[in-house]
């Protein structure tokens, strides 16, 4: 199964939560984003920048492995 993380709900694609096995009250919340540092702020940015691009990149490459041009 390739999209593992989602499931369909009503003929929407619905994401499932990552930790909806643990209960609420031994969550922590969520820190709002503008009450984190601005260095940590930028890492994540980084972060998730990096990630798209790499996706990109390999949906790329893979899309063109099977073309003979």
């Amino acid at each position: 199964m390739r999209h593992r993380h989602r499931i369909h709900h009503r003929g929407r694609l619905v994401q499932r939560e990552l930790f909806a096995e643990l209960s609420s009250h031994r969550r922590a919340p969520l820190p709002a984003w503008e009450t984190l540092p601005a260095g940590t702020r930028r890492r994540v940015t980084d972060l998730l920048v990096r990630m798209l691009l790499d996706h990109v990149d390999r949906a790329r490459q893979a899309g063109s492995a099977g073309r003979d041009d």
